[in-house]
């Protein structure tokens, strides 16, 4: 009888142990996110703004007027200030 509970026990700890291990908090920065620029030189601008990141790396492109721009250098600071560079743009 104890040696069932016991191995029962174990079992339930290695069960919780490794679900826990394998759940990865999101990254709150990767997604794609819809914006408005108004009152630009070219009228009022909507588009999105997506952000993946591929082996530690930001990288993303921006959408507006029908035309993809591709996002290099993506850096996002300790106060979630996002700075980037374009190759297109």
């Amino acid at each position: 009888m104890k040696t069932t509970t016991l191995f029962c026990l174990l079992v339930g700890t290695a069960l919780i142990s490794g679900c826990a291990t394998l759940y990865e908090k999101p990254d709150p920065v990767v997604g794609q996110w819809e914006f408005e620029l108004p009152g630009t030189p070219q009228g009022d601008l909507e588009g999105t703004l997506t952000i993946h990141k591929e082996d530690g790396v930001y990288l993303g492109f921006v959408t507006f007027t029908g035309t993809e721009y591709e996002l290099n250098n993506l850096s996002i600071e300790a106060n979630g200030l996002l700075t980037l560079t374009s190759s297109t743009c």
